[in-house]
């Protein structure tokens, strides 16, 4: 008999990844892409911001690693910049969630053996305010555009500073595939659940490749 050994990929995230595995969620969607050849875990904390889990991360990254991954995809930011309309001020600064990123990137670099170039952060999904306006679940929440691009230069910092990759989805704002929350949690659309995919597994399979043909 012969061990497949397949690609190891761990996604680590906030509310973003809540419904990363349900049906057109962007894990499920990458697990369909890979049609076997990779093992997709996640591990996920909604609620939290960058600060509470950067408390987590080495024991987080200390878990994996009986199973140590090949790839890390952090997804990070919503629950810091998410808030009441009432309060003006993010929840975690974005200066600060930026060094929240860099944290959490050495402390799972430092508990299990995967490079720094194969940490792959995703930027802040957007989230567009009629789809808040539509739920009176979530009365009171905000999350604009300008706010997000700031989050999202702090992550784009991060990833350059400890030799990362990045993956920005602003782009999804402005095609209409932006998030939203309903009583699932949060989510992505279809669409935007691809085009997350299609990013994310760009810069696996060219370290693959690169590997392969090496």
């Amino acid at each position: 008999r012969f061990a497949v050994m397949l690609t190891r990929i761990v996604i680590i995230g906030d509310g973003q990844v809540e419904s990363a595995f349900r049906t057109f969620g962007f894990a499920s969607i990458l697990n369909d892409r890979y049609n076997g050849e990779a093992d997709i875990l996640l591990r996920k904390f909604p609620g939290y911001t960058s600060e509470w889990i950067s408390l987590i991360a080495s024991s987080t990254a200390r878990n994996l690693s009986g199973n140590c991954p090949d790839f890390v995809v952090l997804v990070l930011g919503q629950d810091d910049c998410l808030r009441r309309e009432e309060d003006k001020r993010p929840l975690i600064s974005p200066d600060q969630f930026g060094k929240n990123v860099v944290k959490i990137i050495n402390k799972i670099t430092n508990e299990i053996d995967v490079k720094p170039e194969h940490v792959i952060i995703v930027s802040p999904v957007p989230i567009h305010q009629r789809r808040f306006d539509s739920n009176k679940s979530f009365a009171g929440l905000s999350a604009d555009s300008q706010m997000l691009d700031i989050y999202t230069q702090k992550a784009k910092e991060a990833a350059k500073r400890v030799a990362g990759r990045f993956v920005n989805t602003t782009s999804l704002f402005s095609r209409n595939m932006d998030g939203y929350i309903d009583r699932d949690g949060y989510k992505l659309t279809p669409e935007g659940g691809l085009h997350w995919c299609v990013n994310v597994q760009t810069f696996i399979q060219l370290f693959l490749t690169e590997v392969f043909e090496f």
